[in-house]
């Protein structure tokens, strides 16, 4: 689990966001996340992928693991 502070430097949680993303390959990684927008969740892996590869998430949008 993974959980970052917004007080965290950026460059910190860059780094452990880049770090996550080497261990799980990209069909992994949308398997394991859904993609919550401001009026729907969406399961599409393209989509999640699109958001996760994002520097800064859009407002509004949320990264929710699977559990």
């Amino acid at each position: 689990m993974l959980v970052l502070f917004r007080e965290t430097p950026w460059e910190e949680r860059r780094r452990m966001t880049l770090w996550l993303r080497d261990q799980l390959d990209d069909a992994d990684f949308a398997r394991a996340y859904q993609l919550v927008d401001r009026n729907h969740i969406t399961q599409s892996a393209r989509k999640i992928l699109q958001e996760a590869n994002r520097d800064v998430m859009r407002p509004f949008r949320f990264l929710i693991g699977k559990n």
